[in-house]
């Protein structure tokens, strides 16, 4: 579910730690917004990339897929997967494994979700 007619604020397009904070000041977010929530379930750090840091894992993917191969663990694929940057009230951009595009679309549509983490 999405807060209907309303845009929530969560559009940084290269901050989700930043988007993660405006989702959690809403009432009732972990139900209405159930991508943030698996997100955050991961522990403390983990957050719902907004579009560039999603572009960025998409540019890396070889590299990733191959540490993730060689950790015995599923590659990231080439599905749709969500972004936590919102376009307008009823619509996010979500970025496309396959080829690197990126565009925005309803909400309610079922993609991928990953989380990320900035390890220092």
């Amino acid at each position: 579910k999405y807060e209907q007619e309303r845009r929530i604020g969560a559009n940084s397009k290269t901050d989700g730690a930043y988007n993660m904070q405006i989702v959690k000041k809403i009432a009732g977010w972990q139900t209405k917004y159930p991508a943030f929530k698996w997100c955050a379930d991961l522990g403390s750090g983990w957050y719902l990339p907004a579009q560039a840091e999603l572009k960025a894992v998409y540019n890396q993917r070889v590299a990733i897929n191959n540490t993730l191969k060689a950790n015995g663990m599923a590659t990231l694929g080439t599905s749709r997967i969500w972004t936590s940057t919102g376009y307008d009230s009823v619509n996010a951009y979500w970025v496309a494994f396959s080829d690197g595009w990126s565009s925005h679309y309803n909400r309610m549509t079922t993609y991928a979700v990953r989380a990320v983490k900035v390890i220092e």
